[in-house]
């Protein structure tokens, strides 16, 4: 059912109210044509009186118009201007907007633009999150770029967690035989260390096998006490386990009830099993089996006395060590003068050239001995442990001039010199050449090579310094050292 239409009257004021400004420029329109028009033609009498507007007009050569022409121009300005308002009515009724009408378009127009602007901050949001996840993405990769060495440590650690849980000892820390509230038991000691970088759980709640005595199984029940929840990773930590006694195996232990050292060597604790694992934390951490020592120790105040008396052996000889670390004979390398070479010795190995500047250095109050220097090549693996490169042929000497001999330039070996150094006193650069002579199997070329050279002298243990090698330069002929830091 259609809408009822609105009379002509009120329709033609809503138009007028909806266009104002056309409204008004209709009426100008009409003022100019129209009303004005008139208004000249009443008025030129008096400014121009013996002629006409028509007149006047033709002089100055304008086409000539009558009353018919201004007849015909008013009925073309009134057609044209009941046009123009029949086509505003008809367009302002094809759309059917009331003035309501009007302001809710206005207010879903609004509507509209605040959801564009919402729209365009979800877009910009969704924009910066995703940015932000390729950034932490990136992140990720990198850390796992460089972490990677780690997680393949850790993984190894998982599958063979045995080998680095272990149990360093076992003590026998408590023997009770005929305590009349407590049933009797035997107690021992599990020294245990985590060298992983989990948490270990041990199973408290299982403990299979059996503990012997003089190869006589002990029966009754087993207690594993541990009262913390795991074993931190890099931590030392205390398991004991508790072996009750029937009566038969009381007076089996009788014996060695008040000299417990006499009775340890016939316990054997390697039959039982005592899991551990990764427990819920860890869950790829499997479960495995702490692997027992067969020597069992004592843990008694019985022996206090003997123990204070081998840490203060163990004190001593440690002090005389120190002594002995601390050298008083050195030497130094002048860095900027020596030089390496490379060459090909023969179809398989490299020639390596020495060309080295050492002084010697004593601090002692006495004369001291170079007994022998030696240079080596040495690699340090990512496990920082060091590996000397196998030499095929090897030699370092010095030439000595002895103007008595019929050759007056000698070669001495470096090796067993017994080369003496007075009392402190810090000795002119030797000039001591050398060859080292290596396998092309071994990529020398690498900065994890780097060349040592070493010193053996009285009363001291063996003395060393290391010197990184420009091996980039090996092309070039003789190569820099600097000192290794």
């Amino acid at each position: 059912m259609s809408a009822p239409k609105s009379p002509p009257s009120k329709s033609f004021k809503s138009v007028l109210q909806r266009h104002p400004v056309a409204a008004a420029i209709i009426a100008i329109a009409a003022f100019v044509v129209w009303t004005f028009p008139i208004g000249i033609a009443q008025a030129w009498p008096a400014f121009v009186r013996d002629k006409t507007i028509p007149e006047w007009l033709a002089e100055r050569r304008w086409p000539g118009m009558n009353a018919q022409v201004y007849g015909w121009l008013t009925i073309i300005f009134f057609l044209a201007l009941v046009i123009l308002l029949v086509v505003i009515i008809i367009v302002s009724r094809r759309r059917g907007i009331s003035p309501q009408s009007a302001s809710t378009i206005d207010e879903l127009g609004s509507e509209n633009l605040s959801l564009k602007d919402t729209l365009d901050g979800t877009q910009r949001a969704a924009i910066s999150h995703r940015l932000e996840r390729d950034t932490f993405k990136d992140e990720l990769d990198k850390l796992k770029t460089k972490y990677g060495r780690l997680h393949e440590i850790a993984d190894a650690q998982a599958k063979a967690i045995d080998q680095y849980v272990r149990v360093e000892r076992v003590l026998l820390c408590d023997l009770r035989l005929n305590d009349p509230i407590q049933i009797p038991y035997v107690e021992f000691w599990l020294d245990i260390i985590n060298t992983s970088v989990y948490d270990i759980t041990v199973d408290t709640d299982t403990i299979k096998g059996r503990i012997k005595f003089q190869r006589n199984d002990l029966f009754e029940g087993k207690q594993i006490i541990y009262l913390q929840e795991s074993i931190p990773p890099s931590s030392r930590v205390n398991v004991n386990i508790k072996q009750r006694l029937n009566t038969t195996e009381v007076k089996l232990l009788t014996p060695y009830e008040s000299k417990k050292d006499e009775a340890l060597p016939f316990f054997n604790l390697s039959d039982l099993v005592i899991t551990i694992s990764g427990g819920t934390q860890f869950p790829q951490v499997g479960r495995k089996c702490l692997i027992l020592p067969q020597d069992i120790g004592i843990k008694d105040s019985i022996h206090k006395d003997r123990v204070s008396m081998l840490e203060a052996e163990v004190s001593t000889l440690q002090s005389e060590l120190d002594k002995l670390k601390k050298h008083k004979l050195k030497f130094e390398i002048d860095a900027p003068r020596s030089k390496v070479c490379v060459a090909f010795a023969y179809k398989e190995g490299y020639d390596v050239s020495l060309h080295l500047y050492i002084r010697f250095i004593n601090s002692d109050t006495y004369p001291l001995f170079v007994h022998t220097v030696s240079a080596s090549l040495i690699k340090k693996d990512e496990d920082e442990t060091e590996l000397e490169i196998p030499k095929i042929a090897y030699e370092l000497h010095q030439a000595v001039y002895n103007p008595e001999l019929e050759s007056a330039w000698q070669l001495k070996s470096w090796e067993n010199i017994d080369l003496k150094i007075s009392e402190r006193d810090t000795t002119l650069y030797h000039t001591i050449k050398g060859r080292i002579d290596v396998s092309r199997d071994n990529q020398i070329f690498n900065k994890i090579w780097f060349l040592r050279v070493s010193m053996e002298a009285m009363n001291q243990t063996p003395y060393s310094l290391d010197f990184e090698v420009d091996w980039d330069g090996r092309n070039q002929g003789w190569m820099s050292i600097t000192p290794r830091t």
